[in-house]
């Protein structure tokens, strides 16, 4: 989950916005928690909650598949 924050931001940073991006993730717990928008581990659900304001702030969608 702290790699897909991170790449969000890097991608941001090189001045993407208004766009869809898709992440892909061997890590099948990450992808249910971003599609469900929440999960049983608080410090996951600081992330997500994280995540999320900053795409929307920056107008990007974001999609995952495993």
């Amino acid at each position: 989950m702290v790699a897909i924050d991170l790449g969000l931001r890097a991608l941001v940073c090189s001045g993407l916005r208004d766009v869809r991006v898709r992440f892909r993730s061997d890590n099948q717990g990450c992808v249910q928690a971003l599609k469900a928008g929440r999960s049983r581990n608080f410090v996951h659900n600081d992330i997500l909650q994280r995540l999320s304001s900053f795409a929307l702030k920056h107008g990007i969608r974001i999609s995952i598949e495993w």
